[in-house]
């Protein structure tokens, strides 16, 4: 045990000393950017849009990630057919129509992005049935908020397709009476699964706190989004809406990348939505 001890304590010596030197004349290391390709594709889009995109490194980060205009980005099916998307200067994303090339349900699409001496790839299979969007309740508070209780409570009924281990995002938009067709969000954080899941129904509740306004009076109808997703849209979400970034004492998160030869997320999903007028 001495002996132990005679060896240790040169160490601990060490250690202590070590731990009272500042070091000033370390380089960060100098980490070459990766190719980032992020696109949600759904048969309910009239246009199937994909952003490339550079990295920031963490030790050389300048802010912004930097679009890519030059890519050559395309999108294949699982039964062959194949097509190029062009970039659109004025949204800085990669585009293609409908008509020219389309999205359907239950079908896997790879999405293929090369730039310089970068290639990525990443895959989706669209979800085959969407839920369905069963009642919607609206809970009124004389239409104006308190301290305690919201302007309007919406409690929304979601009927699962029945297929196992499926997921789903909902989101609940107040339509305005005098904007044309303007909606605002009120509640766009609820993500489900059907794991583990011993019913095939499931509530969404959304409160919506307002004091400066009666939202019967901007607010003409409640519409409810539901969003039948792959994995990869809901496990990208699951830690989007989580992160905190002003928070400089969280936990680091990691985000779901499912892109190959890079980072980014490429999912699907299918949409369902349904409106309620304000009584």
């Amino acid at each position: 045990m001495k002996n132990v001890l005679k060896l240790l304590i040169p160490i601990f010596i060490l250690a202590a000393t070590s731990c009272e030197r500042i070091v000033t004349d370390v380089t960060p290391p100098v980490t070459k950017p990766k190719l980032v390709l992020f696109a949600f594709i759904s048969p309910n889009d009239t246009l199937t849009e994909a952003i490339v995109s550079l990295s920031n490194p963490i030790y050389n980060n300048n802010g912004m990630p930097t679009i890519i205009a030059a890519a050559q980005v395309s999108i294949s099916n699982n039964e062959g057919a194949s097509a190029n998307l062009i970039f659109n200067n004025g949204t800085g994303t990669y585009q293609i129509g409908k008509n020219t090339f389309s999205i359907e349900a239950g079908k896997t699409y790879t999405l293929q992005a090369r730039f310089r001496d970068y290639f990525v790839t990443g895959n989706t299979t669209v979800p085959i049935v969407p839920g369905e969007i069963s009642n919607i309740q609206i809970i009124s508070n004389n239409n104006v908020s308190t301290s305690v209780l919201p302007a309007l409570k919406i409690i929304t009924t979601i009927k699962e397709n029945g297929l196992n281990n499926q997921y789903y995002r909902t989101i609940t938009n107040g339509k305005h009476k005098t904007l044309n067709n303007s909606f605002t969000e009120f509640c766009g954080n609820n993500l489900h699964t059907s794991k583990n899941s011993t019913t095939n129904t499931f509530k969404v509740v959304c409160d919506y706190y307002n004091s400066t306004e009666d939202v019967k009076e901007t607010y003409d109808s409640i519409q409810v989004k539901l969003l039948t997703t792959d994995n990869a849209y809901y496990e990208y979400h699951l830690r989007r809406l989580n992160y905190f970034g002003s928070d400089p004492f969280s936990e680091p998160l990691q985000m779901f990348n499912n892109v190959s030869g890079g980072l980014g997320c490429v999912g699907s999903y299918l949409l369902t939505t349904k409106n309620i007028k304000i009584n």
